[in-house]
């Protein structure tokens, strides 16, 4: 592939220059539009998912795909704050307004259970776009000193290190290895509550500074607890405290909440 090209979601060669034109969805749609005819269940989710997969930067391996939801906080932030700059009133509708429009698009998108990176851009870009302004404006007309310039930049880098190191993996939960779904049938059950076997599988759950070292939390006088801790879609059983995030889509040890930030 050449910096331009890509393959897009249908496994096709596709180019950026042909990005404004070959869409059969959008096409498809104008001419119901044209002939005043209703469009298709799904007709503008799949112009959008084509939308979506189009939204490329040319790359030394080929064009790669940018999300759609890290547009609107790079455009929208500056906007909004020199708007708001520009007059009192101004300051307070925009002030006022804004987190009520972050709130809507969290309830709109924790409703349909989407990823997005909008609230992840929103507050690296917050984050980034007021240390270019202490930069710009503070330090030159303040008595700021070099070590608190510094320690403010090592905070600043830290604190990145930090989040990518969150987002790069919470404490998922391991998937079986092959894609092998474990069953049930070598868990202990009523049978065989009182074998070596079931002693042992309680015995290899043993916690470890207060969390669970395996990945079985049973005992061998319970074994329908079982069925309480089996995640269907991950396909094993959860230790304790651990949980399904339905927004990444796996199983997390310590699972709390899923931070939009």
């Amino acid at each position: 592939l050449c910096c331009c090209e890509y393959v897009d979601r249908r496994g096709r060669r596709n180019h950026l220059a042909a990005c404004c034109c070959d869409c059969e969805e959008l096409d498809d749609g104008c001419d119901r539009w044209l002939t005043c005819k209703s469009l298709p269940p799904g007709a503008l989710e799949r112009i959008a998912d084509t939308i979506a997969d189009r939204l490329r930067v040319p790359w030394f391996s080929g064009a790669v795909k940018i999300n759609v939801s890290l547009v609107p906080p790079l455009v929208l932030l500056p906007v909004f704050l020199h708007v708001a700059a520009l007059h009192f009133l101004l300051g307070l509708i925009i002030l006022t307004s804004l987190p009520v429009v972050v709130l809507w698009y969290y309830y709109l998108t924790h409703r349909r259970k989407e990823r997005t990176l909008f609230f992840l851009s929103l507050g690296l870009f917050s984050l980034g776009y007021m240390y270019y302004v202490f930069l710009r404006e503070v330090v030159p007309r303040g008595h700021v000193e070099h070590s608190q310039v510094v320690a403010l930049t090592c905070g600043l880098i830290l604190m990145l290190a930090a989040l990518s190191r969150a987002k790069k993996d919470p404490g998922y939960l391991p998937i079986p290895a092959g894609n092998e779904k474990p069953s049930h049938q070598g868990l202990p059950n009523k049978s065989v509550r009182g074998s070596s076997s079931g002693l042992h599988g309680a015995a290899s759950s043993r916690a470890v500074n207060g969390e669970a070292k395996g990945y079985c939390r049973m005992s061998a006088e319970q074994p329908e607890g079982v069925k309480k801790d089996w995640c269907t879609k991950c396909q094993l059983v959860r230790p304790a405290r651990a949980g399904h995030c339905r927004l990444c889509g796996r199983c997390v040890r310590r699972l709390d909440h899923h931070c939009v930030w």
